[in-house]
């Protein structure tokens, strides 16, 4: 997954991601199997509850939009990055990664309870239902 800027996620969330992998030079992402893909801390952690295609970022090609659920993902307070794997139908391995932030972390100690930020927009993010989706470009 390539993206410039990094994408907020609350390790503690019982909400949803939506991860959306692009059709772009001539890579095909509705070929993706996504019964096969994983996605997490280290890229085996969870599958996908729910995938769809559609176009998602207005190019004309309809691009594969996984849902997974944050507390499935293998984050922790300090998580870097996330990273998918999978394989086209035909058996090719796919992989790419992106950015994240871990928010409503305190320090040890912290009694403060934490802040659910990931409700908030992604600014200039494909958005499926109204709801900010990381973009994947394999």
């Amino acid at each position: 997954m390539a993206n410039n800027e990094s994408n907020g996620v609350n390790p503690d969330s019982t909400k949803t991601i939506n991860v959306a992998i692009l059709s772009q030079n001539g890579f095909d992402a509705t070929m993706v199997d996504s019964t096969m893909v994983r996605f997490g801390a280290i890229g085996g952690e969870a599958a996908p509850f729910h995938a769809v295609n559609r176009d998602v970022n207005g190019d004309g090609q309809r691009d594969l939009v996984l849902r997974f659920q944050i507390q499935d993902l293998g984050i922790e307070c300090g998580t870097t990055s996330l990273t998918l794997t999978g394989r086209v139908f035909h058996g090719q391995a796919v992989a790419g990664s992106s950015p994240i932030v871990t928010t409503g972390c305190h320090p040890k100690g912290a009694n403060k309870p934490r802040l659910m930020t990931d409700d908030k927009p992604l600014l200039d993010r494909p958005r499926i239902h109204g709801h900010a989706a990381l973009p994947c470009r394999i």
